[in-house]
């Protein structure tokens, strides 16, 4: 009799396609059908949550290309976590080794995008929580922030996706690498980005050192009202948290 470690295994297999349904139902004793059925179900919701977590990439590849290497990755990557978000967590990292491999499918800007997309995700699940204005005795970096390295530039082509163009030209490695800010919204709970300009990096520096601006800006020979406003900008936005004026 099969202990629950050995049938453990090989359903693992099966739902990695490694051994047929067939071959698989016919060790553990069971009905085929029944088999496939967990199989096609396990394998259904990996896909879902690609097809969540990776919106835009999935609508520029269109559904031929994109079925294709959701299957791969599926064979390749199978889950091995009980929440399905987890199975999407791999898919930027494999998708750009399979551009560096050479699949005609993919770019640059589709790896670059598909890491920008899983950091979108991150950020809004992000467990860290945003304080309130009142509990604040300084200014304080948004805890939700994230720092996205990327090979070629997508905020800007994100911004314009968002309002709702969809005939852009993709950016490309030649027009450089880019840094990109994104960060959970304190006044409505969505996620926001922007390019890692020197303003907003120069107030998230102040605000992480606990410095004044007017006192920052003095040390590294800025004018100071410049360096207010790029403070109170970054305020604003929510990239940087103020405590509420007493």
């Amino acid at each position: 009799m099969a202990t629950l470690r050995q049938v453990q295994a090989l359903m693992h297999r099966v739902i990695r396609e490694e051994l047929p349904v067939a071959a698989g139902a016919a060790e553990l004793g069971c009905d085929p059908g029944r088999l496939d059925i967990y199989r096609r179900f396990v394998a259904g919701h990996v896909r879902t949550a690609l097809d969540k977590n990776f919106p835009v990439l999935m609508t520029l590849l269109g559904p031929e290309r994109w079925g294709r290497l959701t299957r791969a990755f599926y064979a390749e990557m199978p889950p091995s976590s009980w929440e399905l978000n987890e199975a999407a967590r791999p898919f930027p990292g494999w998708l750009s080794e399979r551009e560096q491999a050479g699949d005609e499918a993919l770019v640059p800007f589709h790896v670059a995008l598909a890491s920008w997309e899983w950091e979108e995700f991150a950020t809004y699940v992000h467990e860290a929580e945003i304080p309130s204005p009142d509990a604040l005795a300084g200014p304080v970096v948004n805890p939700t922030l994230s720092i996205l390295e990327l090979p070629c530039p997508v905020a800007a082509f994100m911004a314009r996706w968002v309002e709702g163009c969809r005939d852009l030209p993709l950016p490309t490695r030649d027009q450089g690498p880019e840094v990109a800010l994104l960060w959970r919204r304190p006044d409505t709970g969505r996620v926001a980005f922007h390019q890692a300009i020197d303003d907003l990096l120069f107030a998230v520096s102040v605000a992480h050192q606990g410095l004044d601006p007017a006192d920052a800006a003095r040390a590294h020979g800025l004018p100071e009202e410049a360096a207010r406003e790029a403070f109170g900008r970054a305020a604003r936005m929510g990239l940087v948290l103020t405590p509420s004026a007493r």
